[in-house]
Protein backbone atom coordinates (compact mmCIF):
# COMPACT_ATOMS: atom_id res chain seq x y z
CA UNK A 1 0.00 0.00 0.00
CA UNK A 2 1.02 3.24 -0.72
CA UNK A 3 0.30 7.29 -0.32
CA UNK A 4 -0.86 8.90 -3.83
CA UNK A 5 -0.61 12.19 -2.39
CA UNK A 6 1.31 13.65 -0.46
CA UNK A 7 2.06 17.53 0.83
CA UNK A 8 5.15 19.13 2.07
CA UNK A 9 5.82 22.26 3.87
CA UNK A 10 9.16 23.35 3.04
CA UNK A 11 8.31 27.09 4.33
CA UNK A 12 9.50 28.56 7.31
CA UNK A 13 5.96 28.60 9.06
CA UNK A 14 3.27 26.64 9.90
CA UNK A 15 1.17 25.87 7.18
CA UNK A 16 -2.61 24.77 7.56
CA UNK A 17 -4.10 23.16 4.78
CA UNK A 18 -7.81 21.40 3.76
CA UNK A 19 -9.64 19.56 1.40
CA UNK A 20 -11.68 22.35 -1.05
CA UNK A 21 -15.04 20.60 -0.79
CA UNK A 22 -14.79 21.28 2.95
CA UNK A 23 -15.17 24.82 2.60
CA UNK A 24 -18.40 26.91 2.29
CA UNK A 25 -18.95 29.39 -0.16
CA UNK A 26 -17.84 32.02 2.95
CA UNK A 27 -14.80 30.42 3.47
CA UNK A 28 -15.93 28.37 6.84
CA UNK A 29 -14.94 25.16 7.72
CA UNK A 30 -15.02 22.63 10.80
CA UNK A 31 -12.19 22.89 12.45
CA UNK A 32 -11.91 19.34 12.61
CA UNK A 33 -11.06 19.87 8.97
CA UNK A 34 -8.07 21.85 9.35
CA UNK A 35 -5.02 20.28 9.10
CA UNK A 36 -1.31 21.60 10.28
CA UNK A 37 1.39 21.04 8.88
CA UNK A 38 4.79 21.89 10.69
CA UNK A 39 8.26 23.41 8.81
CA UNK A 40 9.99 20.70 6.84
CA UNK A 41 7.38 18.02 7.73
CA UNK A 42 5.76 16.15 4.91
CA UNK A 43 2.17 14.27 5.91
CA UNK A 44 -0.45 12.19 3.26
CA UNK A 45 -3.45 13.19 1.77
CA UNK A 46 -6.66 11.09 2.05
CA UNK A 47 -9.32 13.03 -0.22
CA UNK A 48 -12.99 11.60 0.51
CA UNK A 49 -14.83 9.27 -1.25
CA UNK A 50 -16.36 10.53 -4.09
CA UNK A 51 -14.45 14.30 -4.06
CA UNK A 52 -13.65 14.61 -8.24
CA UNK A 53 -12.20 17.75 -7.46
CA UNK A 54 -8.81 16.43 -5.73
CA UNK A 55 -8.07 20.06 -4.42
CA UNK A 56 -6.37 21.39 -1.07
CA UNK A 57 -6.62 25.33 0.63
CA UNK A 58 -3.52 26.61 2.52
CA UNK A 59 -3.01 29.63 5.31
CA UNK A 60 -0.15 30.66 7.19
CA UNK A 61 -0.54 30.06 11.09
CA UNK A 62 1.21 30.58 14.11
CA UNK A 63 1.87 28.03 16.77
CA UNK A 64 -0.52 28.00 18.58
CA UNK A 65 -2.91 26.91 15.46
CA UNK A 66 -4.81 30.80 15.09
CA UNK A 67 -4.83 31.70 11.78
CA UNK A 68 -6.13 35.42 10.30
CA UNK A 69 -5.47 34.66 6.85
CA UNK A 70 -7.74 33.86 4.20
CA UNK A 71 -8.01 30.76 2.88
CA UNK A 72 -5.65 30.45 -0.71
CA UNK A 73 -7.58 29.57 -4.15
CA UNK A 74 -8.08 26.01 -4.44
CA UNK A 75 -4.80 24.00 -5.63
CA UNK A 76 -4.67 20.47 -7.58
CA UNK A 77 -2.68 17.32 -5.49
CA UNK A 78 -0.71 17.21 -8.76
CA UNK A 79 0.59 19.43 -11.57
CA UNK A 80 3.04 20.60 -13.75
CA UNK A 81 5.15 23.69 -13.17
CA UNK A 82 4.88 25.73 -10.82
CA UNK A 83 1.94 27.88 -9.31
CA UNK A 84 1.87 30.74 -7.25
CA UNK A 85 -0.45 30.52 -4.24
CA UNK A 86 -1.37 33.77 -2.75
CA UNK A 87 -2.58 34.36 0.46
CA UNK A 88 -4.21 37.46 1.85
CA UNK A 89 -4.42 38.28 5.78
CA UNK A 90 -7.17 41.68 5.77
CA UNK A 91 -5.96 42.95 9.38
CA UNK A 92 -2.94 43.53 8.37
CA UNK A 93 -3.43 44.34 4.57
CA UNK A 94 -0.40 41.75 4.21
CA UNK A 95 -0.11 39.18 1.46
CA UNK A 96 2.13 36.00 1.26
CA UNK A 97 2.63 34.65 -2.84
CA UNK A 98 3.97 31.03 -1.66
CA UNK A 99 5.54 29.18 -4.83
CA UNK A 100 3.98 25.48 -5.23
CA UNK A 101 4.76 22.60 -7.10
CA UNK A 102 4.23 19.00 -7.76
CA UNK A 103 7.06 16.12 -7.52
CA UNK A 104 6.66 12.81 -8.50
CA UNK A 105 7.78 9.75 -7.48
CA UNK A 106 8.31 6.25 -9.05
CA UNK A 107 5.73 4.28 -8.69
CA UNK A 108 2.70 6.99 -8.99
CA UNK A 109 3.04 8.99 -6.29
CA UNK A 110 3.13 12.69 -6.30
CA UNK A 111 4.26 14.80 -3.62
CA UNK A 112 2.54 18.70 -3.14
CA UNK A 113 5.48 20.91 -2.32
CA UNK A 114 5.14 24.64 -0.88
CA UNK A 115 8.22 26.75 -0.98
CA UNK A 116 8.35 30.49 0.74
CA UNK A 117 7.68 33.11 -0.96
CA UNK A 118 10.10 34.99 -3.78
CA UNK A 119 9.96 38.73 -2.94
CA UNK A 120 12.27 40.05 -4.87
CA UNK A 121 10.94 37.75 -8.14
CA UNK A 122 7.14 37.69 -8.01
CA UNK A 123 5.24 36.74 -10.83
CA UNK A 124 4.15 40.39 -11.66
CA UNK A 125 5.38 43.99 -10.05
CA UNK A 126 2.77 46.81 -10.77
CA UNK A 127 4.55 50.37 -10.50
CA UNK A 128 2.29 53.02 -10.16
CA UNK A 129 4.51 56.22 -11.20
CA UNK A 130 1.55 58.83 -11.35
CA UNK A 131 2.27 62.13 -9.37
CA UNK A 132 -1.62 62.10 -8.45
CA UNK A 133 -3.57 59.05 -9.81
CA UNK A 134 -4.17 55.81 -7.72
CA UNK A 135 -4.12 52.55 -9.82
CA UNK A 136 -7.09 50.12 -8.72
CA UNK A 137 -7.05 46.53 -10.32
CA UNK A 138 -8.49 43.10 -9.95
CA UNK A 139 -8.62 40.04 -11.97
CA UNK A 140 -12.00 39.90 -14.23
CA UNK A 141 -14.10 37.51 -12.07
CA UNK A 142 -12.83 38.92 -8.57
CA UNK A 143 -14.34 40.79 -6.07
CA UNK A 144 -15.47 43.79 -7.55
CA UNK A 145 -15.60 45.79 -3.60
CA UNK A 146 -11.81 44.50 -2.76
CA UNK A 147 -9.45 45.86 -5.65
CA UNK A 148 -5.91 46.24 -5.29
CA UNK A 149 -5.44 49.93 -4.49
CA UNK A 150 -1.81 51.71 -5.45
CA UNK A 151 -1.41 55.01 -4.13
CA UNK A 152 0.96 57.39 -6.39
CA UNK A 153 4.71 56.59 -6.18
CA UNK A 154 4.22 52.93 -4.57
CA UNK A 155 4.20 49.71 -6.42
CA UNK A 156 2.99 45.90 -5.00
CA UNK A 157 3.86 42.85 -6.37
CA UNK A 158 1.09 40.67 -7.51
CA UNK A 159 -0.39 37.40 -9.03
CA UNK A 160 -3.43 36.10 -10.26
CA UNK A 161 -6.57 35.73 -7.63
CA UNK A 162 -7.52 32.87 -9.14
CA UNK A 163 -4.24 31.20 -11.16
CA UNK A 164 -6.75 28.61 -12.37
CA UNK A 165 -9.03 30.73 -14.21
CA UNK A 166 -9.45 30.23 -17.85
CA UNK A 167 -7.26 32.76 -20.09
CA UNK A 168 -10.37 34.96 -20.96
CA UNK A 169 -9.95 35.81 -17.49
CA UNK A 170 -6.28 36.53 -17.05
CA UNK A 171 -7.01 39.83 -17.86
CA UNK A 172 -7.13 43.14 -15.05
CA UNK A 173 -9.69 45.65 -14.53
CA UNK A 174 -8.43 49.12 -13.83
CA UNK A 175 -10.07 51.89 -12.76
CA UNK A 176 -7.81 55.15 -12.11
CA UNK A 177 -8.66 57.43 -8.93
CA UNK A 178 -7.63 61.22 -9.89
CA UNK A 179 -6.98 63.64 -6.62
CA UNK A 180 -8.19 67.24 -7.72
CA UNK A 181 -9.06 69.92 -5.62
CA UNK A 182 -8.87 67.07 -2.68
CA UNK A 183 -11.58 65.42 -4.31
CA UNK A 184 -11.47 62.13 -5.64
CA UNK A 185 -12.34 61.54 -9.14
CA UNK A 186 -12.99 57.70 -10.42
CA UNK A 187 -12.52 57.61 -14.06
CA UNK A 188 -13.82 54.91 -16.70
CA UNK A 189 -12.75 51.19 -16.31
CA UNK A 190 -10.75 49.80 -18.88
CA UNK A 191 -9.25 46.02 -19.53
CA UNK A 192 -5.67 45.50 -19.63
CA UNK A 193 -3.75 42.40 -20.92
CA UNK A 194 -0.64 42.17 -18.82
CA UNK A 195 0.77 38.89 -20.19
CA UNK A 196 1.49 40.45 -23.76
CA UNK A 197 4.96 42.45 -23.58
CA UNK A 198 5.61 44.66 -26.19
CA UNK A 199 8.62 47.63 -26.46
CA UNK A 200 5.73 50.08 -27.68
CA UNK A 201 4.07 52.19 -24.81
CA UNK A 202 0.22 52.32 -24.84
CA UNK A 203 -0.44 56.00 -24.32
CA UNK A 204 -4.50 56.82 -23.87
CA UNK A 205 -5.84 60.24 -23.73
CA UNK A 206 -9.40 59.79 -23.62
CA UNK A 207 -10.73 60.53 -20.20
CA UNK A 208 -7.19 60.84 -19.29
CA UNK A 209 -5.65 64.67 -18.94
CA UNK A 210 -2.28 64.11 -19.05
CA UNK A 211 -2.99 61.09 -21.09
CA UNK A 212 -1.49 58.24 -18.91
CA UNK A 213 1.10 55.62 -20.13
CA UNK A 214 1.28 51.90 -19.45
CA UNK A 215 4.12 49.90 -20.35
CA UNK A 216 5.09 45.97 -19.59
CA UNK A 217 8.56 44.60 -19.66
CA UNK A 218 10.10 41.62 -18.64
CA UNK A 219 12.81 42.04 -16.14
CA UNK A 220 14.17 38.14 -15.40
CA UNK A 221 11.24 35.87 -14.27
CA UNK A 222 9.15 38.96 -13.47
CA UNK A 223 6.59 41.10 -15.65
CA UNK A 224 6.54 44.99 -14.66
CA UNK A 225 3.87 46.45 -15.65
CA UNK A 226 4.43 50.38 -14.98
CA UNK A 227 1.66 53.25 -15.09
CA UNK A 228 3.01 57.00 -15.36
CA UNK A 229 1.85 60.37 -16.65
CA UNK A 230 2.85 61.69 -20.26
CA UNK A 231 4.00 65.27 -18.90
CA UNK A 232 5.20 67.05 -22.15
CA UNK A 233 5.59 63.86 -24.21
CA UNK A 234 8.89 62.72 -21.66
CA UNK A 235 8.78 59.55 -19.94
CA UNK A 236 9.45 59.80 -15.87
CA UNK A 237 12.14 58.58 -14.03
CA UNK A 238 10.97 55.24 -12.18
CA UNK A 239 11.02 55.94 -9.23
CA UNK A 240 11.96 54.04 -6.06
CA UNK A 241 8.65 51.97 -4.94
CA UNK A 242 7.72 50.46 -1.99
CA UNK A 243 5.19 47.43 -1.24
CA UNK A 244 1.66 48.55 -0.31
CA UNK A 245 -1.49 46.47 0.77
CA UNK A 246 -4.29 45.60 -0.30
CA UNK A 247 -7.16 48.34 0.02
CA UNK A 248 -10.94 49.14 -0.91
CA UNK A 249 -12.50 51.95 -2.65
CA UNK A 250 -15.59 53.48 -2.67
CA UNK A 251 -18.67 52.40 -4.48
CA UNK A 252 -18.12 54.78 -7.28
CA UNK A 253 -16.60 53.35 -10.22
CA UNK A 254 -17.52 54.61 -13.48
CA UNK A 255 -18.57 52.35 -16.06
CA UNK A 256 -17.16 51.74 -19.99
CA UNK A 257 -18.93 50.08 -22.67
CA UNK A 258 -16.13 48.92 -24.03
CA UNK A 259 -12.01 48.35 -23.40
CA UNK A 260 -10.31 51.42 -24.85
CA UNK A 261 -6.49 50.73 -26.33
CA UNK A 262 -3.78 52.44 -27.58
CA UNK A 263 -5.22 56.14 -27.75
CA UNK A 264 -7.52 57.40 -29.85
CA UNK A 265 -6.80 54.62 -32.79
CA UNK A 266 -9.42 52.28 -33.55
CA UNK A 267 -8.02 49.04 -34.04
CA UNK A 268 -9.70 46.77 -36.55
CA UNK A 269 -11.39 43.93 -35.36
CA UNK A 270 -12.88 41.15 -36.83
CA UNK A 271 -15.19 38.27 -35.51
CA UNK A 272 -16.73 35.29 -37.41
CA UNK A 273 -18.79 32.84 -35.94
CA UNK A 274 -19.68 29.80 -37.85
CA UNK A 275 -21.94 27.03 -36.92
CA UNK A 276 -23.24 23.81 -38.70
CA UNK A 277 -25.61 21.57 -36.50
CA UNK A 278 -24.34 18.08 -38.36
CA UNK A 279 -22.72 16.49 -41.61
CA UNK A 280 -22.57 13.04 -43.01
CA UNK A 281 -20.22 11.11 -45.74
CA UNK A 282 -20.52 8.01 -47.15
CA UNK A 283 -17.52 5.66 -48.26
CA UNK A 284 -18.13 3.57 -50.59
CA UNK A 285 -15.91 0.89 -51.85
CA UNK A 286 -14.72 -0.79 -55.43
CA UNK A 287 -17.79 -2.85 -54.83
CA UNK A 288 -19.98 -0.20 -54.40
CA UNK A 289 -20.50 -1.54 -50.79
CA UNK A 290 -20.98 1.24 -48.41
CA UNK A 291 -17.89 1.06 -46.15
CA UNK A 292 -18.77 2.93 -43.32
CA UNK A 293 -20.81 6.29 -42.76
CA UNK A 294 -19.27 9.12 -40.68
CA UNK A 295 -21.27 11.64 -39.10
CA UNK A 296 -20.09 14.40 -36.94
CA UNK A 297 -22.74 17.09 -34.84
CA UNK A 298 -22.46 20.69 -33.46
CA UNK A 299 -19.15 22.18 -35.82
CA UNK A 300 -18.51 25.15 -34.47
CA UNK A 301 -15.38 27.62 -36.17
CA UNK A 302 -14.80 31.28 -34.57
CA UNK A 303 -12.25 33.44 -35.31
CA UNK A 304 -11.81 36.61 -33.56
CA UNK A 305 -8.95 39.17 -34.46
CA UNK A 306 -9.10 42.24 -32.81
CA UNK A 307 -5.65 44.40 -33.63
CA UNK A 308 -1.82 42.35 -33.75
CA UNK A 309 -4.08 39.80 -31.58
CA UNK A 310 -6.00 36.72 -32.98
CA UNK A 311 -8.22 33.79 -31.46
CA UNK A 312 -8.75 30.71 -34.03
CA UNK A 313 -10.83 27.94 -32.41
CA UNK A 314 -12.46 24.77 -34.03
CA UNK A 315 -14.71 22.05 -32.24
CA UNK A 316 -16.90 19.26 -32.83
CA UNK A 317 -19.14 18.13 -30.66
CA UNK A 318 -19.78 14.54 -31.38
CA UNK A 319 -18.64 12.23 -33.59
CA UNK A 320 -19.88 8.77 -35.03
CA UNK A 321 -19.01 5.66 -37.73
CA UNK A 322 -21.10 3.10 -38.48
CA UNK A 323 -22.80 1.31 -41.59
CA UNK A 324 -26.52 2.27 -42.56
CA UNK A 325 -27.20 -1.06 -44.47
CA UNK A 326 -29.84 -2.70 -43.81
CA UNK A 327 -27.87 -5.46 -42.95
CA UNK A 328 -25.45 -3.58 -41.25
CA UNK A 329 -21.89 -5.89 -40.89
CA UNK A 330 -20.48 -2.60 -38.70
CA UNK A 331 -23.52 -1.43 -36.66
CA UNK A 332 -21.21 1.30 -34.64
CA UNK A 333 -17.21 1.35 -35.75
CA UNK A 334 -16.11 4.94 -33.73
CA UNK A 335 -18.51 6.91 -31.50
CA UNK A 336 -18.10 9.39 -28.37
CA UNK A 337 -20.26 8.00 -25.64
CA UNK A 338 -22.24 10.91 -23.20
CA UNK A 339 -20.66 11.39 -19.57
CA UNK A 340 -21.98 8.66 -17.29
CA UNK A 341 -21.84 10.78 -14.15
CA UNK A 342 -24.99 12.49 -13.32
CA UNK A 343 -24.80 16.16 -12.14
CA UNK A 344 -25.42 16.87 -8.89
CA UNK A 345 -28.72 16.84 -7.63
CA UNK A 346 -30.11 15.77 -11.39
CA UNK A 347 -30.24 11.84 -12.47
CA UNK A 348 -29.80 12.96 -16.08
CA UNK A 349 -26.06 13.15 -16.95
CA UNK A 350 -24.36 16.23 -17.36
CA UNK A 351 -23.36 18.40 -20.95
CA UNK A 352 -20.93 16.23 -22.67
CA UNK A 353 -17.83 17.91 -23.93
CA UNK A 354 -16.68 18.66 -27.00
CA UNK A 355 -15.37 15.11 -29.05
CA UNK A 356 -12.22 18.08 -30.33
CA UNK A 357 -11.38 21.69 -29.83
CA UNK A 358 -8.22 22.92 -30.93
CA UNK A 359 -7.60 26.29 -30.22
CA UNK A 360 -4.88 29.03 -30.80
CA UNK A 361 -4.41 32.30 -29.20
CA UNK A 362 -1.29 34.49 -31.27
CA UNK A 363 -0.63 37.60 -30.36
CA UNK A 364 1.78 39.62 -33.09
CA UNK A 365 2.93 41.91 -35.95
CA UNK A 366 2.12 45.66 -35.69
CA UNK A 367 3.55 48.65 -33.76
CA UNK A 368 5.15 45.96 -31.13
CA UNK A 369 7.47 44.04 -33.88
CA UNK A 370 6.91 40.79 -31.49
CA UNK A 371 5.31 38.01 -32.50
CA UNK A 372 4.26 35.30 -30.06
CA UNK A 373 2.14 32.64 -29.85
CA UNK A 374 -0.16 32.55 -26.21
CA UNK A 375 -1.64 29.53 -26.37
CA UNK A 376 -1.79 26.06 -28.04
CA UNK A 377 -5.12 24.23 -26.64
CA UNK A 378 -6.06 20.44 -28.22
CA UNK A 379 -8.59 18.14 -26.55
CA UNK A 380 -9.87 14.91 -27.61
CA UNK A 381 -12.52 13.29 -25.59
CA UNK A 382 -12.46 9.32 -24.97
CA UNK A 383 -13.78 7.57 -27.75
CA UNK A 384 -14.95 3.51 -28.27
CA UNK A 385 -14.00 1.98 -31.31
CA UNK A 386 -15.13 -1.53 -32.35
CA UNK A 387 -13.08 -2.65 -35.79
CA UNK A 388 -12.37 -6.08 -36.74
CA UNK A 389 -9.89 -7.70 -39.02
CA UNK A 390 -11.85 -8.00 -42.01
CA UNK A 391 -13.04 -4.17 -41.46
CA UNK A 392 -9.54 -3.12 -41.15
CA UNK A 393 -8.29 -5.03 -44.46
CA UNK A 394 -11.15 -3.56 -46.34
CA UNK A 395 -9.98 -0.20 -45.73
CA UNK A 396 -6.78 -1.08 -46.53
CA UNK A 397 -7.37 -2.72 -50.16
CA UNK A 398 -9.59 0.70 -50.68
CA UNK A 399 -6.55 2.73 -49.62
CA UNK A 400 -4.22 1.27 -51.84
CA UNK A 401 -6.96 1.57 -54.74
CA UNK A 402 -6.89 5.20 -54.68
CA UNK A 403 -3.27 5.58 -54.30
CA UNK A 404 -2.50 3.65 -57.26
CA UNK A 405 -5.27 5.64 -59.02
CA UNK A 406 -3.41 8.80 -57.55
CA UNK A 407 -0.22 7.53 -59.15
CA UNK A 408 1.98 6.67 -55.83
CA UNK A 409 3.19 3.64 -55.42
CA UNK A 410 4.48 1.82 -52.21
CA UNK A 411 7.63 0.36 -52.08
CA UNK A 412 7.63 -3.24 -53.37
CA UNK A 413 7.27 -6.16 -50.54
CA UNK A 414 7.33 -9.60 -53.29
CA UNK A 415 11.08 -9.42 -53.40
CA UNK A 416 12.18 -8.52 -56.49
CA UNK A 417 13.19 -4.61 -55.06
CA UNK A 418 16.66 -5.37 -56.37
CA UNK A 419 15.39 -5.99 -60.02
CA UNK A 420 13.48 -2.85 -59.65
CA UNK A 421 16.68 -0.67 -59.35
CA UNK A 422 18.76 -2.46 -61.40
CA UNK A 423 21.19 -3.88 -58.26
CA UNK A 424 23.19 -7.23 -58.84
CA UNK A 425 22.79 -9.96 -56.73
CA UNK A 426 25.07 -11.54 -55.46
CA UNK A 427 24.81 -15.62 -55.19
CA UNK A 428 26.69 -16.78 -51.86
CA UNK A 429 26.19 -21.01 -53.01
Amino acid sequence: LRSAFWLENKMPFTLQWCQQSALDRRGILLQSDVQSLLPGERTSVHFRRGDDAKEICLRPSDTSGNSEWIWSKPLPASFHGELPTKMYQPKAHEQYIARASTRFFYGGSSCLQVFPEDRDHPPYRVINDCRRRCVAFRQIGADKAHPWLIRPQKSTRYSWDDPQAPRRKKMLVVEVVETKDEQEISLPEFQLNIDVVSKVATRMSKHFNPPLMISIHVDGPTKVVRFWDDLAGEEQAPSDAMVVSWDELEDHAGTLGATEVAGNLKEPALDIEVWLDSIGFSVVDSLSSELAYAHAGGLRLHIDVVGDSQLFLFEVRSIQVDNQLQQATWPVLLWSPPPERPVEGNREPGPQRPVLQFTVERYGGGSTGITMCKGLYVSIQAMQIAADEEFALRVWRMTQAILDRLGIRNEPLDGHDLDEWQLTEHNNE
